[in-house]
């Protein structure tokens, strides 16, 4: 899209963003609806269509749910109502050419809306098939509150005037096993939420030191790091040191051991200063929705270390850069450690494909896409008088 077509949409698409915003706002959906918002002003009259309680609504549901095991508030049909009051409400008082809601909120409105995301209730219930419950991107739920709202997820994607999804594997998912039109889904990826702020020089030599950060830590497969990584030490290779980023305290049994640098919780910037730093990135998720932070250790010079699974593949190339396992076998999570470590042309690959991966991971890009599909397919063509749409 050239700038004269950017500005030419932004002239034209009146659009608003719905979402159901987290306190504190900026870190919801792990700063992906604050980076697209800010992207989407480039390319389109954006207006704010606010789906979340207030803090006191939120202690509230959470206090009048608290006895419910297995019923968390968020999934609450109560929950429910009040998004699609509050946003409905909001889409009648502006005059929209579209609504693109993204995440969890999926209201159809009397403006054609689209949906942003990378997954739903009806695909994490089939994941529980190959992977534990308590890997996949839920809350605690009862298996039969997912099904009914993975039903009425799937019933609102028909009715969306389309779906964006951020990988082709739940593009896939939504088509093959849930039988939603082709024509309805396109694959937009998810930006970076923490560019690198330096890479790692490809011809720095290789010390050893493997990098892990999740929050997550169980689902985000650091415990296998962790092993992988002693028994590559127990196995001779004694100059590997491991960083762990992510959880607030150390997870596992006992203290960490000395060749783990536990750093804890950090803010964005400063996992991005650590990244050059190493020499490979290990995320070996159970189960991954997209995994954005693979390609941001990608475009910082690392290879990667993920699983063969969900759209991991999609940003990871085993070999190319980096190695992808199909196990929680610490042996060959180990043996792919190994095996990129020793790889003397690696961080060159790395860099080289730099890039390919910048261009396709940049909110500035994402947005785009979006915006101009959007206006394509809704047909605008007339410009906007600029004071009929609301902040």
């Amino acid at each position: 899209m050239t700038a004269t077509d950017r500005l030419d949409i932004r002239r034209q698409l009146r659009l608003g963003l719905a979402c159901s915003w987290w306190h504190p706002r900026v870190s919801t959906w792990s700063y992906t609806a604050t980076r697209l918002r800010d992207a989407l002003d480039d390319h389109a009259q954006v207006s704010n269509i606010d789906a979340q309680r207030s803090l006191a609504g939120k202690v509230l549901l959470r206090a009048l749910h608290a006895p419910l095991s297995g019923r968390p508030w968020q999934y609450s049909a109560l929950e429910g109502a009040l998004t699609d009051r509050a946003v409905r409400r909001q889409v009648r008082r502006r005059d929209l050419d579209a609504v693109l809601a993204i995440a969890d909120v999926d209201t159809p409105t009397s403006a054609p809306t689209f949906l942003y995301q990378d997954m739903n209730a009806a695909v994490a219930l089939a994941q529980h098939e190959v992977v534990p419950a308590e890997y996949v991107n839920t809350l605690p739920a009862k298996p039969e509150l997912l099904r009914r709202r993975g039903e009425r997820q799937l019933a609102r994607i028909e009715k969306a005037a389309g779906v964006f999804a951020m990988s082709q594997w739940y593009a896939q998912l939504l088509i093959r096993q849930f039988g939603v039109r082709a024509d309805k889904v396109a694959v937009v990826p998810a930006g970076m939420n923490n560019p690198p702020v330096a890479y790692r020089d490809p011809a720095q030599p290789v010390s050893g030191r493997v990098l892990f950060v999740g929050t997550d830590f169980f689902r985000k497969g650091g415990d296998l790091v962790v092993e992988a990584v002693r028994r590559l030490r127990d196995g001779g290779d004694t100059r590997l040191q491991l960083t762990v980023v992510g959880p607030g305290r150390w997870p596992l049994a006992g203290d960490p051991p000395s060749w783990v640098d536990f750093k804890g919780l950090l803010p964005p910037a400063e996992v991005s200063a650590l990244l050059p730093r190493h020499d490979a990135f290990a995320m070996p998720s159970r189960f991954e929705a997209f995994g954005i932070a693979l390609a941001e250790a990608l475009i910082a010079g690392l290879p990667c270390v993920a699983r063969d699974a969900s759209a991991m593949p999609e940003i990871v190339q085993d070999p190319e850069t980096g190695a992808l396992v199909r196990s929680d076998d610490p042996d060959e999570l180990a043996g792919a450690l190994r095996r990129v470590l020793a790889d003397p042309d690696i961080h060159a690959r790395v860099a080289a494909a730099r890039p390919r991966l910048i261009a396709r991971h940049t909110w500035a890009s994402a947005a785009g896409t979006i915006a101009s599909q959007i206006a394509s397919r809704i047909g605008v063509r007339h410009p906007v008088d600029a004071d009929r749409v609301q902040p």
